[in-house]
């Protein structure tokens, strides 16, 4: 399954699936914010996110055991709970290579009378084995 995406709840989906079978996992799991928008009218407001009163972490152990040796995991998170997210990847088994920024360009939601609102959010990058990139890495440079 060559790029297939399987929509469904993980704990069911990834239990089902064969041991070292992908080769990168991407994820964005509830935060553990319990947030919910109010941006919107009442009526038009999407659900909360379920189980979203805690950081989401215990799919990783099955994670670990369907990523393929020398695959990686992209587990997207939040500045607020990102430590939490590592330890439990590195009790999993894999190995924490880096932590990226997705730099929002703007200003996220949130608390704002009580807060600065957040614009970024990151991204741990783990692997298993020893992990290559494909390709070759793009540097940027920037110009003073």
């Amino acid at each position: 399954m060559i790029g297939s995406v399987i929509h469904g709840d993980c704990l069911d989906v990834l239990r089902q699936m064969t041991p070292e079978s992908v080769e990168m996992i991407i994820t964005d799991p509830p935060y553990g914010i319990d947030y919910q928008s109010c941006i919107m009218p009442t009526a038009k407001r999407p659900k909360k996110i379920v189980n979203d009163k805690r950081p989401f972490i215990w799919w990783l152990y099955d994670a670990y055991r369907l990523v393929k040796q020398d695959g990686g995991l992209l587990c997207f998170a939040r500045w607020d709970v990102q430590q939490v997210f590592i330890d439990a990847i590195r009790l999993a088994g894999f190995k924490v290579r880096n932590v990226l920024i997705w730099d929002r360009m703007a200003n996220g939601m949130g608390d704002l009378s009580g807060s600065f609102s957040p614009q970024y959010d990151t991204c741990i990058f783990a692997v298993k084995g020893k992990f290559t990139l494909p390709g070759r890495v793009r540097r940027t440079y920037y110009d003073i």
